[in-house]
């Protein structure tokens, strides 16, 4: 273990599962600690409280998610590809992070304005790489001019919702061919 990075990550990945699956008023520090294989003591020594560990599990998350997104823009690939290559993305971390999504849903009352500012902060970034996408369709004349910042939350939005459409409703998830529509959909819109 490359001890205090590994270590730090362990813990987090373990209160993400004790959070998801207690809340975050029954998790204790000790069931954290021994999900992680650890003492509690250890938890002590890289965390001050439950609640710094609680947000920096949320920024942890932020920032793995931010960078996944960030190396599959950031390719010499068409925009369209890009686009394709964000959806599976989506569609893998949404299945990667579901404990995040449950933790959020029910502890909605300790998300301070350090973690509001922090979310905010991750989908505004993640808006205006989906713009330099689309910003890239639109010079090379495959996409029409449009705004592009409505543009992208439009392509986002209905993206999370497609998702969690099918994990919740349908127990699944987008299959090839409802990413190929779904892109098909939202491009052929565009295009000039």
């Amino acid at each position: 273990m490359d001890n205090k990075k590994d270590k730090r990550r362990l813990i987090i990945e373990a209160a993400m599962k004790i959070f998801a699956r207690d809340g975050f008023h029954k998790a204790t520090i000790s069931d954290i600690a021994e999900v992680a294989g650890i003492g509690k003591g250890t938890v002590y020594e890289y965390f001050n409280s439950k609640t710094e560990l609680f947000e920096d599990m949320i920024k942890h998350t932020l920032e793995v998610c931010l960078e996944n997104i960030e190396i599959i823009l950031e390719n010499n690939d068409s925009f369209m590809n890009k686009l394709r290559s964000f959806v599976v993305l989506a569609i893998t971390l949404t299945q990667r992070h579901l404990d995040m999504g449950r933790i959020y849903s029910h502890e909605t009352g300790l998300v301070c304005e350090n973690i509001i500012n922090m979310i905010l902060d991750n989908q505004k970034r993640i808006v205006e790489m989906i713009e330099q996408v689309l910003r890239e369709g639109v010079e090379s004349k495959q996409l029409r001019p449009v705004d592009l910042r409505i543009a992208a939350l439009s392509f986002i939005g209905g993206l999370k919702h497609i998702i969690m459409y099918n994990y919740f409703v349908y127990n699944r998830s987008m299959t090839e061919s409802e990413i190929d529509e779904y892109i098909d959909i939202f491009v052929r819109g565009l295009i000039k």
